[in-house]
């Protein structure tokens, strides 16, 4: 995998592809993401935004493209200068990422070198790739291997950059670039359990809790949201989970091992006491569970009251028989809407819904 100025030519070719009959594509801005590389692209020279595009091309003479167009609909692009295909024919893909079971669908042939397949209404296919290192493509009798580095982030820039050209077109100042919010925004790390039922650090708990955060972060459309480094990541969650920040405040995801505690009940109360202990103020709690697509969620919430200022913290364990717990926190401000509400992504039932399909995206 590497750049190259094809990769400028190759998303021009997608995004004319997908707008068939459109004269021209116009870069507006630039966009690079680790390996990858694009922009967003308005068409026709109207200066209209259309697509946000990354691309990378490959040494076999196959470049790879990720779209999110202006509607937040998602297509995978791929083009070689090697093929010479029929405009407007489906032809049958098959996709492996890593070792997971096959998705078969239909690529549509755009021009004559380039092909997109849709993903605008496969969470799970979206989710496979942003996670996966490996990519294999079997069609017209042939297999095509990538292999795949800094899906996950160039996923999450794309997002920020329909995000900003469409806040641009309606003339509000465009979100400031994400580590002018790292300091101000880096949530505590998740309070520190019992040495007995505290998991090892795990390489493995980690790398999940970092695709979960990511489909997390797709899944909520934080503003302005990103995964924080790891040496900026809280030392007490390293090796367990990782946290991000947005504009509108904080959060982190631990996964426990099922063996962590005797149900999500006894993790709620360990939040709380540990919440607790640490305040020289005045402190609140609460918790209730409820049963939600299969899946056992149940909420706390803990607040204390200082000098400095009150500190909110909501949690959201997730629990399924036989699994795991996955535990989602939240901090930030209450209410930074001006009708003393939070944003609606923030709100208890939308994040509740966009936290059980980060962490289940099957």
């Amino acid at each position: 995998m590497r750049r190259s100025i094809l990769t400028g030519v190759i998303v021009g070719a997608i995004v004319l592809g997908i707008a068939p009959g459109i004269a021209r594509a116009e870069l507006l801005h630039t966009l690079r993401s680790g390996p990858w590389s694009g922009g967003a692209y308005s068409l026709d020279g109207t200066q209209k935004f259309n697509s946000c595009i990354v691309a990378v091309d490959y040494k076999s003479g196959i470049n790879v493209g990720i779209i999110v167009n202006r509607n937040y609909q998602w297509y995978l692009g791929f083009s070689s200068q090697q093929w010479n295909l029929q405009i407007g024919q489906d032809i049958p893909v098959s996709m492996t990422f890593d070792s997971s079971a096959p998705w078969s669908g239909k690529a549509r042939v755009i021009n004559n070198h380039s092909v997109t397949v849709a993903m605008n209404d496969n969470a799970s296919l979206i989710s496979s790739f942003r996670q996966s290192l490996r990519m294999s493509v079997y069609a017209g009798g042939q297999v095509y291997p990538f292999d795949l580095n800094g899906t996950s982030r160039a996923i999450v820039d794309l997002v920020a950059c329909v995000k900003a050209e469409l806040a641009a077109e309606r003339g509000e100042p465009p979100p400031m670039p994400a580590p002018q919010h790292r300091e101000a925004s880096t949530p505590p790390p998740l309070p520190t359990q019992p040495a007995a039922v505290r998991p090892n650090v795990d390489a493995d708990l980690e790398l999940a809790a970092t695709r979960i955060a990511s489909n997390l972060l797709l899944q909520a459309k934080l503003p302005n949201a990103h995964i924080l480094d790891r040496e900026e990541t809280p030392a007490g969650l390293r090796g367990r989970g990782v946290a991000w920040a947005s504009d509108i405040g904080g959060g982190a995801v631990e996964i426990l091992s099922a063996g962590a505690a005797q149900g999500p009940q006894q993790i709620a109360s360990q939040l709380i006491d540990a919440d607790a202990a640490s305040c020289k103020g005045d402190f609140v709690s609460g918790r209730a569970s409820e049963l939600v697509d299969n899946t056992l969620v149940t909420r706390t919430f803990t607040g204390c009251k200082e000098a400095a200022g009150t500190q909110s913290v909501r949690y959201f364990i997730l629990h399924k028989e036989g699994a795991g717990y996955i535990v989602y926190a939240l901090t930030g401000s209450d209410a930074p809407n001006a009708d003393n509400t939070r944003p609606a992504a923030l709100q208890d039932t939308a994040f509740q819904a966009a936290a059980i399909k980060a962490a289940f995206p099957q």
